[in-house]
């Protein structure tokens, strides 16, 4: 499994409280021992990750699947169509 380049999981798990930062510090721990693994999904949830050189050593960094609504510029949020199919869970 060391050459796993894309992981998705799916689960029944349904999250009562959105996950706090130590849930994805430990997601993205768990995925550091994939070396090769650069995209990852669990249930909907996309991660994208870049590689960053430490001390002449590769790191690969995991990135924050969730962005707050204060990182959206104001027009995102305007475009939204709210009775749109794409924004029903069907």
């Amino acid at each position: 499994m060391q050459c796993l380049v894309h992981l998705r999981l799916m689960t029944t798990y349904s999250f009562h409280e959105a996950p706090d930062v130590n849930f994805y510090e430990d997601i993205a721990g768990a995925l550091n021992a994939f070396p090769n693994l650069s995209t990852f999904e669990l249930s909907g949830m996309h991660w994208g990750s870049h590689e960053r050189n430490l001390d002449s050593e590769s790191q690969r960094v995991w990135q924050n699947p969730l962005k707050s609504e204060s990182e959206l510029s104001s027009d995102v949020l305007l475009d939204i169509d709210p009775y749109s199919d794409l924004f029903f869970g069907y």
